[in-house]
């Protein structure tokens, strides 16, 4: 499938966005634009074409259309159509590509510390099925309300609006099988039992939970974005910072409470995944209790 791909942040932008209907009959009209245009069809069939691909926009489906191309009707619709259209923009560089499959490990390109955002990759298939149309109509009705209000609040949720309506169609297109739904869920709450072990590894977790392990990492990967390694070192990270805010334990106790008994390994893994060491993060509490 064809797909954009930009990385996050920075955010997309919404530019203009409303309803919009062809009576039996009509085409839309061919043009080069300079911005993307997301046309979702409401009711109707609408006929498009873009880089010599042509494609039948039913109802519940989408179509995103990429700036810089050439495009427009090649057919004239065969009944009364109707449409919600956006025109939005990528600050930041993307790529268009084809991918055979894609999930939620491919999604999270790095993490966030105290002092750093986390990246991530936005990845829309660019024409695509709406299963739970419900939902997306609702979004566009609201986004579309907001066209009557000047105010700059009002246009400030349209882009809030907007940035859902995209994640909307990322978790569209990234439906995971419910087996591996299921295994993962498994997997997880094992590790949420257990982190506090120092021997735990995903090959102990496949074999307490009865699956291949190779089966275990890979449906692990796909729902959370991390290997079953970085998800039980995220748990231990999580805890601690719990401790070193509440407790008065030493960074040793501390490391060995959540399953890890090396200490100076204990903070070299801190800082990898909160930018600052351990005994930085305690004194934080002490400027706020101050």
């Amino acid at each position: 499938m064809k797909t954009i791909r930009a990385k996050i942040p920075p955010l997309p932008v919404f530019i203009k966005g409303g309803k919009g209907s062809f009576r039996k009959g009509q085409k839309h009209f061919s043009r080069t634009f300079e911005v993307f245009d997301l046309l979702a069809v409401k009711k109707g069939t609408l006929y498009m074409k873009e880089e010599g691909v042509s494609y039948e926009v039913k109802e519940g489906e989408y179509l995103i259309l990429v700036p810089g191309i050439k495009h427009g009707g090649w057919k004239e619709c065969t009944e009364d159509t109707e449409i919600y259209w956006i025109h939005f923009k990528l600050p930041g560089s993307y790529e268009t590509d084809r991918l055979k499959d894609f999930d939620w490990s491919d999604i999270l390109k790095k993490e966030s510390t105290y002092t750093e955002e986390a990246i991530f990759e936005l990845i829309i298939p660019t024409y695509g099925q709406i299963h739970n149309r419900n939902q997306f109509e609702t979004m566009m009705e609201r986004l579309n309300s907001l066209n009557l209000s000047g105010a700059p609040a009002d246009q400030l949720q349209q882009q809030a609006l907007f940035y859902e309506s995209l994640l909307f169609l990322q978790r569209e297109a990234v439906r995971l099988p419910t087996s591996a739904e299921q295994v993962a869920s498994e997997a997880i709450r094992f590790i949420h039992r257990h982190y506090n072990e120092p021997a735990l590894k995903v090959e102990g977790i496949a074999r307490a939970l009865l699956y291949h392990v190779d089966y275990v990492a890979r449906c692990v990967k796909r729902t959370t974005g991390l290997t079953p390694g970085q998800y039980i070192n995220r748990c231990r990270i999580e805890r601690a910072k719990e401790m070193l805010l509440s407790t008065e334990l030493d960074l040793e106790a501390v490391a060995a409470e959540v399953g890890i008994l090396d200490r100076s390994y204990f903070s070299r893994l801190f800082k990898k995944y909160e930018g600052i060491t351990p005994t930085a993060f305690r004194s934080m509490r002490v400027k706020r209790e101050w």
